[in-house]
């Protein structure tokens, strides 16, 4: 059993479950020699034929040629960023376990060699499996698979920073329902000008 602690939010333990195909996959991705070396092609039911996530309403958001699968771009904006992942943590197991939660992980502003603060407490978040697990825990898990979700508010709080609250709920766990805060920075200079990443993602109720 490993233990997880996270300030006075939750603590307690879960198996220790092997995800090395997974976790194989995403090393994989981290070596890629340039921005275009994706390996993943999304299922129709996750990407559109040409290029779009749909979003409901009949609206989509179109995804750079350049790149496939779900990732990070400077032609998203901080909303269609979030809407995302948001997208993804719906559709989590699509199109296979806990992929959701990686789309999740490559938006995260997390340093693999520094603690991060992404859940509200300093963790080291280096690794994918211990992202994974947070998101596993009963604080978080009403996000994976979610069925339905709405935007309660918005705050610019600077010309790089950006907080949304967001209502979701799952009706097959109980019709359980909870509000998350997502904080997205836009990241200034180096490799990643001007894209925006998830910065924190906190539980209100």
């Amino acid at each position: 059993m490993i233990n997880v602690r996270c300030g006075s939010h939750w603590s307690g333990s879960l198996p220790n479950t092997s995800f090395t195909h997974r976790s194989t996959r995403l090393k994989r991705d981290r070596r890629r020699p340039s921005g275009d070396g994706v390996r993943w092609t999304p299922t129709p039911r996750a990407l559109s034929e040409n290029g779009e996530i749909p979003i409901g309403g009949g609206e989509s958001i179109r995804l750079p040629k350049k790149r496939e699968g779900i990732w990070p771009s400077f032609d998203l904006t901080k909303e269609e960023a979030l809407e995302i992942q948001m997208k993804a943590l719906e559709n989590n197991n699509d199109p296979y376990i806990d992929h959701g939660i990686e789309v999740l992980y490559r938006f995260a502003n997390v340093d693999p060699f520094e603690r991060s603060n992404y859940f509200g407490c300093s963790q080291d978040l280096g690794q994918f499996e211990k992202f994974r697990r947070m998101l596993h825990l009963p604080r978080f898990i009403v996000l994976l698979g979610h069925t339905e979700r709405k935007v309660l508010s918005t705050l610019q709080v600077s010309d790089s920073k950006w907080k949304q609250r967001i209502w979701v709920t799952h009706k097959y766990r109980r019709d359980e329902e909870a509000i998350f805060e997502f904080t997205m920075i836009q990241r200034l200079g180096g490799r990643y000008d001007a894209y925006f990443f998830t910065d924190s993602l906190s539980r209100e109720s």
